[in-house]
């Protein structure tokens, strides 16, 4: 095994480099797999690269984090994450819920605008449309935050809860 710094050779058991001084890194024992599986030194430590993704984060808590800001965060996580299928799996499903009800939203919305720019009777329809929007909205609403803790809790707990018809698109995605 190689420093990262200077490329001196170090010994197994030091902290520090002795041609350089830098710390060894974990991350520095774990690169060298095929030492570890030989050496009694390194039984210790974990090597397994599955569990860790993106930016050194646990798998579950970056699954979790796939739902924290909606499709924002599972978009971000989707793309830069590129082997680990747990984490890819929950990406891809806050980014088909969450950027589903965002689209919603904005349809919604250009419905309501263009109804406005239609002299009286768009202005009835509008207000009809506004009270169903608003109506639909009082109930989504709490429906997509529950939603939301319920998915983010089970990626937590390291369980990949596939949603109905979402988590099989989902599925196809990773």
């Amino acid at each position: 095994m190689n420093c990262h710094s200077c490329g001196e050779e170090l010994d197994p058991d030091s902290a520090f480099c002795s041609g350089c001084g830098t710390a060894i890194l974990e991350d520095d024992a774990s690169m060298d797999v095929s030492r570890s599986h030989d050496d009694p030194t390194m039984a210790g430590m974990e090597t397994n690269s599955e569990t860790q993704v993106v930016g050194g984060l646990d798998e579950n808590v970056a699954g979790t984090l796939c739902y924290l800001f909606g499709f924002l965060t599972g978009l971000v996580f989707f793309l830069l994450e590129e082997r680990n299928e747990f984490v890819r799996f929950h990406a891809a499903q806050s980014m088909l819920v969450f950027g589903g009800l965002a689209v919603l939203s904005i349809v919604f919305s250009v419905i309501a605008i263009f109804l406005d720019l239609i002299p009286v009777v768009g202005w009835l329809f509008a207000a009809g449309f506004g009270l169903v929007t608003a109506l639909f909205w009082l109930v989504a609403g709490p429906l997509a935050l529950i939603l939301w803790l319920v998915l983010m809790l089970k990626a937590y707990k390291g369980e990949r809860f596939e949603l109905p018809v979402v988590g099989s698109k989902a599925k196809d995605l990773v």
